[in-house]
């Protein structure tokens, strides 16, 4: 799932599994504590970030969590309230290998996760987008994974 967070900060996201309030009622406190520990978390960057619909659906109730908290004030509220919406509502696409290619050169230029960048490199089969996602990845400061076949230079049988 593709997502923008309109903030020019890091939002660092638990993933929890979502358990019933009835469920822990039974539960002795040490099973409960386990019960409601985060499996993990997910950093959003400002801009562009994709995020599987398994880390999504466990990363959603946070985000709506704090949507509801009064103790957030407005901007970050604005900025959570963009997130839950999908840049596939602007777009029609919600997945990264579904884009046309102006699109997808669209959403990479502003993208600065670097888990996202290497995602989409190591997924990327196009060309044109490719090279523009390389340069971004550089201008990032991220590091590419190893080159494939179309990214080496054709060998001169010749110069043998």
């Amino acid at each position: 799932m593709l997502l923008r967070w309109n903030e020019q900060r890091l939002l660092v996201v638990p993933l929890l599994k979502p358990v019933a309030v009835e469920a822990l009622k039974g539960m002795s406190p040490s099973d409960a504590q386990v019960a409601i520990t985060p499996t993990g978390t997910k950093v959003l960057y400002p801009g562009i970030n994709d995020l599987d619909d398994s880390e999504w659906a466990l990363a959603k109730p946070h985000v709506m969590d704090l949507l509801n908290r009064r103790s957030v004030d407005d901007k970050t509220k604005k900025a959570l309230e963009q997130v839950s919406l999908t840049v596939g509502k602007s777009t029609g696409v919600t997945e990264f290998k579904k884009t046309s290619p102006n699109q997808a050169n669209l959403l990479i230029k502003e993208t600065v996760n670097p888990e996202t960048l290497r995602k989409w490199d190591r997924l990327e089969t196009r060309d044109s987008v490719r090279l523009y996602l390389k340069k971004q990845m550089e201008t990032v400061g991220v590091e590419s994974g190893p080159m494939d076949l179309m990214d080496e230079p054709a060998d001169d049988p010749v110069a043998e």
